[in-house]
């Protein structure tokens, strides 16, 4: 029995780097816009509306968002296989943070703050700017909360699920003490940080839609002819 054939392997490890390049496109930062450094500059410079290819960041962005909610009815059929009170809750908390990605895109921040002096965040002066770190602020909250979620639910039902969404959720602890110890400690990379965040919740979206997406994949039979002597 062949519970799996090689095309559905090579369609997740697809799946898995796509959403994880269209959530990372910092990554290209370093071809489109070098001046921005990555030890410093937040993730949302590189989409600020003075920035050199932000549509490039921004398309990205709603792109991946996009891809995230395609994979919506996946998820909650998956979530509903072994339905556990308000397990409603895992898809939302899911489909939230996909929708997130898309309105981030379309609420740039007006300027860089890592290489413009005169660029500040804090100033009140763009209502779409702080809409922007509204939105970023509670969507850290709800991904935090998703990520306990699918850990609680799953823990004695899908131990894989279980695990990379326990992983999550230690590394959002881990960025959040490195965030405030670096800056205890005077030294600003926050960029470094935002980075390891965004790889970590990419990961953790990509692991469940793959696990999702391969729980509705039908099982393979190989069927061997038998001889009868």
């Amino acid at each position: 029995m062949k519970r799996r054939t090689w095309h559905l392997w090579l369609g997740a490890v697809v799946l898995f780097a796509t959403v994880l390049a269209l959530y990372n496109n910092w990554a290209w930062a370093t071809l489109l816009n070098a001046h921005l450094a990555t030890m410093r500059s937040l993730i949302s410079e590189m989409s600020a509306q003075d920035q050199p290819y932000h549509w490039f960041f921004r398309a990205s962005d709603i792109g991946a968002g996009i891809l995230t909610l395609a994979f919506l009815p996946v998820v909650w059929r998956f979530t509903q296989r072994n339905p556990l009170g308000m397990s409603w809750l895992l898809p939302l908390a899911y489909a939230v943070i996909g929708a997130d990605s898309i309105v981030d895109a379309l609420l740039p921040i007006h300027c860089a703050p890592s290489v413009e002096a005169h660029c500040s965040l804090a100033d009140g002066t763009s209502l779409v700017t702080q809409a922007h770190l509204a939105e970023s602020t509670i969507i850290g909250v709800v991904a935090f909360v998703a990520a306990f979620m699918w850990w609680r639910w799953y823990r004695q039902v899908n131990m894989t699920v279980a695990n990379v969404s326990l992983t999550f959720a230690a590394v959002q602890i881990a960025v959040g003490v490195g965030i405030l110890v670096c800056a205890w400690l005077g030294l600003d990379i926050t960029g470094v940080w935002q980075r390891v965040y965004e790889f970590s919740i990419s990961a953790w979206l990509a692991s469940i839609m793959v696990i999702s997406l391969r729980a509705e994949a039908p099982v393979t039979v190989r069927v061997r002819a038998t001889t009868k002597n």
